[in-house]
């Protein structure tokens, strides 16, 4: 049986009902193929942040680099001011472990209503990639230097 070690990262927000909702979809592949997951929950977030005064330690992104992939749910709380959880925890992740783009797949399923109604499936496939509304990196600065050196877009507003 293949196995596959997942760092999991509810975060904040809707990030903990968005990783429920995957993780029922991981137990169903996992029935269907025969795959297993171990998965290894990780506190990661605002709340963590306000509550101990910490974002995302070195002992967790060591973890994260012997993983075969991590599931991040939300990064956010009204609590933080912005660009604390941004920077610490989102940019750390993504140049640390070698991150470059949050990439979720669109497929029309037969079935399943759409506004493209007169479409379906293999007429439209699309793909989304993940920014938030600030920009393709929030911070600035340094951070913004650190990116254009990786070959990364990065705007100023």
């Amino acid at each position: 049986m293949k196995t596959y070690n997942i760092g999991v990262i509810p975060g904040d927000g809707t990030g903990p009902e968005v990783v429920g909702e995957a993780l029922k979809a991981l137990r169903a592949i996992s029935d269907a193929e025969g795959i297993e997951f171990n998965l290894t929950r990780y506190d990661i977030g605002g709340e963590r942040y306000l509550a101990k005064g910490d974002l995302l330690p070195d002992s967790v992104l060591s973890e994260l680099r012997g993983m075969d992939a991590s599931l991040l749910g939300a990064i956010g709380h009204p609590g933080v001011r912005p660009g604390i959880l941004e920077t610490e925890i989102l940019l750390k992740m993504r140049f640390e472990l070698d991150l470059y783009i949050n990439l979720r797949p669109v497929v029309l399923l037969p079935g399943v209503w759409t506004p493209l109604k007169d479409k379906g499936p293999g007429t439209s496939t699309s793909w989304s990639c993940g920014r938030t509304p600030r920009g393709s990196t929030p911070a600035a600065g340094a951070s913004c230097e650190r990116a254009r050196r990786a070959r990364w877009r990065c705007r100023s507003r």
